[in-house]
């Protein structure tokens, strides 16, 4: 029985500190009018509630065994399936966007409990099918499962959320041991279809350059022609292959495959996004590019850090936050808050606590004694890596705006409990790592 009662005292120690430290600059950030507004108005008052509940959540979650969870991973997907349609259909609209589903004062986005569900979906699969995914058509079958989800996100348009899915995605295929051929693939063809429409988009935008590679590129006629040359070269390299069986013609079909792929991926992301999200992506090479549009909010950020010096002004003594000049204060650049009021001391201090954080996770996931409780302990790790880089990266210009959250501190519900939901699967995990023995391969 004792097993079952291990808990985690020093992951319980950084997730209250990051939090109580949300609700403390979720109070900073809106102090000129919390006299103003009613109690359940008043944000800080919320994100205690929001603490409090998901403390509760994870003590719930951390019992129930995380295999019986994993059994029902097919309906966790459908699920997210239903709600991600549900939120395109009747949420709730903001900034040109339906990411909300709204009850009473709690508005709950859908996106942030899907990476929750899609992470145990991916878990499941892989445990599921351990010897079959280094086969391609179970990889191919895992990525249409995850690209159903990561497409009507998009279609929110919620494409920050919909680029966690990715690195989430490729490091559980890692951990579950991928043909590494087919895992550089999956990755070549990401890169391709990434770069080439922010590569257009920069060279329409800033460096106006007219060089043949470029300008094919540019043109969707010898694009289409590209494409079919690379495919109908993969399809006669493989044919001839087929009697053959050479090792060096089949990488050669198969990655003249992978790079059609990525063309055509190029294409569609070039019709489907809309410009401004790729100029939002452009915004952190050169924020200083447009200062009033899409690099504004890079820019006053980066004020908002620099004006705190080394010490800060003093808790409560914010003026760019205080006085408006920062944008999504209380979320998106929260940590720019921190960094005008406790200087470079005290956002690094916080930094410090993540570290701390990520590196329990990382100790935990090392001790986890079964394939399926470490690949889902280390696609959470992805996802809280990529989630605290990306924010605290865009505030000081390292990292796109994306609107992905800082976990615990990012004032708002979803995100509190799904990182709430998140570390309780870890230490339901943790808690039995000495019960589930760690099978074959």
């Amino acid at each position: 029985m004792r097993k079952y009662l291990m808990f985690d005292f020093y992951l319980l120690f950084y997730i209250i500190i990051l939090s109580l430290t949300g609700i403390l600059f979720a109070y900073s950030s809106n102090i000129h009018i919390v006299k103003l507004q009613t109690a359940m108005h008043n944000l800080y008052i919320r994100q205690i509630i929001y603490f409090l509940t998901g403390i509760l959540l994870m003590l719930g979650i951390s019992i129930i065994n995380y295999k019986k969870i994993a059994e029902h991973a097919y309906i966790l997907y459908l699920i997210s399936i239903v709600i991600l349609i549900a939120t395109l259909i009747i949420g709730k609209k903001v900034n040109n966007a339906k990411r909300w589903i709204s009850f009473g004062f709690v508005s709950l986005q859908t996106s942030e409990f899907v990476k929750i569900f899609m992470i145990i979906v991916i878990g499941n699969y892989l445990d599921k099918h351990q010897e079959k995914i280094k086969q391609l058509k179970y990889l191919l079958l895992l990525f249409s499962l995850v690209m159903i989800p990561v497409f009507l996100i998009f279609m929110q348009p919620d494409l920050g959320t919909a680029f966690v899915f990715i690195p989430i995605t490729l490091v559980m295929l890692f951990i579950g041991g991928v043909n590494i051929k087919y895992f550089s693939g999956i990755l070549l063809m990401g890169v391709i279809a990434v770069i080439i429409p922010l590569l257009l988009t920069y060279n329409a935008r800033i460096t106006k350059d007219e060089t043949p590679l470029l300008y094919i590129l540019s043109n969707k006629n010898y694009l289409y022609f590209l494409i079919s040359f690379l495919f109908i070269s993969a399809l006669i390299i493989f044919l001839i292959n087929l009697s053959m069986r050479n090792l060096f013609l089949n990488n050669v079909a198969f990655f003249c495959f992978i790079i059609c792929l990525g063309f055509v991926a190029a294409l569609l992301i070039q019709n489907i996004l809309k410009p401004y999200q790729i100029e939002r992506m452009l915004s952190f090479i050169d924020p200083e590019l447009d200062k009033i549009d899409m690099g504004y909010n890079v820019t006053q950020s980066k004020i908002t850090i620099g004006s705190g010096g080394l010490y800060g002004k003093g808790l409560f003594k914010g003026t760019q936050g205080q006085l408006g000049f920062l944008p999504a204060r209380n979320t998106d650049f929260i940590f720019s808050v921190i960094g005008e009021e406790l200087g470079f001391l005290g956002s690094t201090a916080v930094i410090f606590i993540y570290f701390l954080f990520l590196a329990r996770l990382i100790k935990i996931a090392k001790e986890v004694k079964d394939y399926l409780g470490g690949i889902i302990v280390s696609g959470i790790i992805t996802m809280f890596v990529i989630q605290i880089f990306i924010n605290i990266g865009m505030t000081i210009g390292l990292a796109p705006i994306t609107g992905l959250p800082l976990p615990f501190i990012t004032y708002g519900g979803s995100t509190m409990w799904t990182s709430m939901i998140a570390v309780g699967i870890v230490l339901n995990i943790e808690s039995r790592k000495y019960v589930h023995k760690k099978l074959p391969g």
